[in-house]
């Protein structure tokens, strides 16, 4: 006997809970199955039938799992006649996704067996290994056969539905699809599983087919009466999968089906079997549609077309393709959608200079978004900006609608030495500014970009004229906390108290973000006060530190002689910040400093 007295003392496995003296057998029977022992599954049933209809569960209630699905997974038809037999449920759902013996039997991988949940996995492993230990345990020189289409015979006899589906809303005929076991889907379609009917094709069986390019089930399906485009509610039409993995002897069939158009969009995206190929860079998957008369220029829902793929994606053959079969290069409105500009973000030199040769312009007429110049910048793509600004036209103060950055403010933001380089060599304006007033030099101090702040000040950029805190490169490097940055821009001359004619100064930004050792810093230049009222509010740093609960810097502007009781514009001083915003240890420090808890009207 194969698993012989071994697996009828098998001991409990830890992590199951089956009821009562059960416990012991179900497991026994369970590795049975799994390891197609007929003798002791038989030993088993006929000592406890109602094993058959029983459940081990791993971990979880819902995860729990019968025999049939076990001896089902493995295709040993032998022992699921057997379980058959003595009455299990052959519809009984197991696992986390309330899988049948069917489905699972149905997802063979054509090495013998479905791949088991790896709950499951786990369990049978350890019952393996506990049976290994045992002395005793002898085990036979094969299992029984495997026979899958035997199974499923025996299940379909017996009742199981066909056109169930489990919680991921997979059924039978699926899973068959999607590891093309044909003859099983043709038997389970023999006898009246639904091809028709599915909301996504994620449960569509032809979708699945044509995904994996399994040409046998394909034809099965059609000759079945599955449609190519179905009304799904949302997803991919069969035609979209076959192309997307380059099924190009799939696609040109389900093309050659009545009513199958080549320009069959996908819902939400509203993609096109072509714009995947060409995303994919398949090349015969985009001749056969361009060739059944898939539009070129057809977008999806969010205008991209597929050239902007092929571009995006780095597809230079697809590109060429593309360009060569009469593409549009022009009109693209906003840099969502430009082919250029997405070669360039993504630093795709070879789909640049192709697209820059078939016409396609550097700086567009659109109404939103980007230039290619800038998508360069932004990713530090130097040569392709080089490229890109030797062509007519450009411009490196190209400016972006309706933000206005130009690529030397994105290079800075970014950090792009070579690029921010590249672009003042070729009369970028250092001091232009975007339709907020940031210049290079606020956007590389915000963002802690020492490096290019150097060299923006090394270049000549003005560190004075400010009239908000809005674009005060100073106070943005404050208030992010970026003492580098502020020690340089201080020593290039930068005023701490500007004539501004609104907003903080850099002293305002530091306490409120609580950067003491910026804060320092700032008191200790010349002209600095510790009383600078914001304008128009009146603020000062003290105010704004007690309003945000910064002890330490309400302690250092103390000691700078910060006024404890100096009023904003509305009358409100530190102590009623401090109250207002319920900031206790604020207020403590306050009082102990003597502020003054009277006299207010």
């Amino acid at each position: 006997m194969r698993l012989s007295v071994c697996l009828l003392v098998l001991l409990v496995y830890a992590s199951t809970a089956v009821w009562g003296s059960d416990n012991q057998a179900l497991n026994t029977l369970l590795l049975a199955c799994h390891e197609g022992d007929e003798q002791a599954v038989r030993a088993c049933l006929q000592e406890k039938p109602r094993l058959a209809r029983m459940a081990v569960t791993c971990g979880q209630p819902e995860q729990s799992y019968t025999a049939l699905y076990v001896a089902a997974a493995s295709g040993y038809a032998g022992i699921v006649q057997q379980l058959l037999e003595v009455g299990t449920d052959v519809n009984s759902h197991c696992g986390a996704a309330a899988t049948t013996p069917l489905m699972r039997l149905c997802g063979f991988n054509g090495a013998g067996e479905a791949q088991l949940p790896t709950d499951l996995a786990e369990m049978l492993s350890q019952l393996q290994h506990c049976t290994a230990q045992s002395s005793s345990c002898r085990k036979a020189s094969c299992p029984c056969t495997r026979d899958h289409l035997k199974c499923l015979r025996l299940l379909i006899n017996s009742g199981a539905n066909l056109d169930e589906t489990n919680k991921l809303g997979c059924s039978a005929l699926y899973y068959c699809a999607a590891k093309g076991n044909s003859e099983m889907l043709a038997l389970l379609i023999e006898h009246g599983a639904k091809v028709r009917g599915w909301t996504s094709y994620k449960n569509d069986p032809l979708c699945v087919a044509s995904l994996n390019g399994h040409m046998a089930c394909v034809r099965a399906l059609l000759a079945a009466g599955s449609p190519v485009v179905s009304g799904i509610e949302h997803g991919f039409s069969a035609l979209y999968t076959a192309a997307q993995n380059g099924h190009v002897e799939v696609l040109q069939y389900l093309l050659q089906q009545q009513g199958v158009c080549a320009n069959a969009q996908s819902s939400a995206s509203g993609a096109t079997p072509l714009l995947i190929a060409a995303e994919m860079g398949h090349l015969a998957c985009m001749q056969t549609l361009l060739a059944a008369g898939a539009d070129i220029d057809r977008a999806d829902a969010d205008g991209h077309v597929a050239l902007y793929w092929a571009a995006g994606k780095g597809q230079l053959a697809a590109l060429e393709l593309l360009l060569g079969s009469g593409a549009n290069v022009h009109g693209w409105h906003s840099s969502k959608n430009d082919p250029l500009y997405v070669a360039a973000f993504n630093g795709h030199i070879a789909c640049v200079r192709v697209l820059l040769a078939a016409g396609c312009p550097v700086i567009t007429g659109r109404e939103h978004g980007f230039s290619a110049l800038n998508g360069a910048a932004q990713t530090g793509h130097t040569e392709i900006l080089e490229c890109l600004l030797q062509q007519q036209g450009a411009c490196a103060n190209a400016q972006s609608s309706p933000c206005g950055a130009t690529p030397l403010l994105i290079a800075a933001e970014m950090g792009h030495l070579a690029c921010m380089q590249t672009l003042l060599a070729a009369g970028a304006d250092i001091d232009r500014a975007d339709a907020d007033g940031h210049v290079a030099l606020y956007w590389a101090a915000g963002k802690g970009q020492l490096a290019a702040l150097e060299l923006l000040l090394g270049s000549g950029a003005n560190v004075h004229g400010w009239h908000s805190s809005k674009n005060d490169p100073l106070y943005v490097a404050a208030f992010n906390g970026h003492i580098a940055c502020v020690r340089v821009l201080l020593a290039a001359g930068c005023p701490v108290i500007t004539g501004r004619e609104h907003g903080f100064s850099a002293l305002n930004g530091a306490a409120q973000t609580g950067h003491t050792e910026i804060l320092e810093c700032l008191l200790q230049q010349q002209g600095a006060c510790a009383n600078a009222q914001s304008s128009p509010c009146g603020a000062t740093p003290l105010l704004i530190a007690a309003e945000m609960g910064q002890l330490a810097c309400m302690q250092t502007l103390l000691a700078a002689g910060a006024d404890i009781d100096r009023s904003d514009a509305a009358g409100h001083t530190a102590l009623y910040w401090a109250a207002c915003k319920g900031q206790l240890a604020a207020l403590e420090l306050l009082l102990a400093k003597g502020a003054n808890v009277h006299g207010c009207h």
